[in-house]
């Protein structure tokens, strides 16, 4: 995604996302941003949706991360404080 080709290694809060290609970590848990509340599984089912409303998705699950990590980084692009907080060094 976004020309990276990432590796996932570790389990829990030491799972890190490196590239492939450089060895650079990519993608770290920083626990400081838990939710002191957070539910451990989210499950939700469209049945009752598809059955009485006629929905159905118009993209697929992939699709959709890829909108939602598009949408982030180009906000990272245009903020340069997230370089400043630490966030990519």
């Amino acid at each position: 995604m976004r020309g990276f080709n990432i590796a996932w290694h570790g389990t829990g809060v030491e799972e890190q996302g490196i590239d492939k290609n450089t060895g650079r970590v990519l993608v770290r848990i920083d626990e400081k941003y838990f939710r002191p509340a957070e539910v451990d599984k989210l499950l939700g089912d469209s049945t009752k949706a598809r059955t009485v409303l006629g929905w159905a998705p118009k993209i697929t699950f992939e699709e959709l991360v890829k909108l939602m990590v598009d949408s982030d980084c180009g906000t990272i692009e245009k903020d340069d404080s997230w370089a400043s907080c630490g966030h990519f060094n």
